[in-house]
């Protein structure tokens, strides 16, 4: 009988909140399905920026499905190669403890930006991983990958396990 209640939760938009306006909503729609839109296919939705905000809004606030908020910090973190208010949203998911996801979404994304946008998300990815080694045990690798010389550097200079494990 609980499973009528969780298929409500799933196919409502943010149980957390609900979307402020139809383009967060038309955003989160498609992020929401499996395998669904690419960063390329929400941003004609509407104005650049107003995109970028409901793409903020949606990882942010949207809790299910829970890719929809991953995915649409992956396309903010791509935004970020030009945009400072992208930028900054990426940077502060960098730094909130409670964000994790939405960090290592950014983090999968730095060798897509220009060096210039992706050594300061580098470097704060760096400062995550200095207080929450699990976080630094998943982006390490990836740091580490980079196309930036400057960010593999910084991946490479991270712990290579968790402290007190062998």
């Amino acid at each position: 009988m609980w499973i009528i209640p969780l298929a409500i939760t799933m196919a409502t938009p943010a149980a957390a909140a609900e979307p402020s306006s139809p383009l967060s909503d038309a955003v989160w729609r498609q992020l929401s399905e499996r395998h669904g839109a690419t960063c390329e296919a929400v941003a004609p939705l509407g104005e650049p920026a107003a995109v970028r905000d409901a793409l903020i809004e949606v990882a942010t606030q949207a809790t299910m499905p829970p890719w929809a908020p991953v995915n649409a910090a992956k396309c903010v973190a791509q935004l970020a190669a030009t945009d400072d208010v992208a930028l900054a949203a990426a940077t502060g998911w960098l730094g909130d403890a409670e964000l994790g996801g939405l960090a290592l979404a950014v983090v999968q994304q730095l060798s897509a930006l220009p060096a210039d946008r992706a050594l300061p998300l580098a470097t704060a990815a760096a400062e995550r991983a200095a207080t929450d080694a699990r976080f630094g045990l998943y982006a390490r690798p990836v740091l580490v990958g980079s196309v930036h010389p400057e960010v593999a550097a910084i991946g490479a200079a991270l712990p290579t396990g968790l402290p007190g494990v062998p």
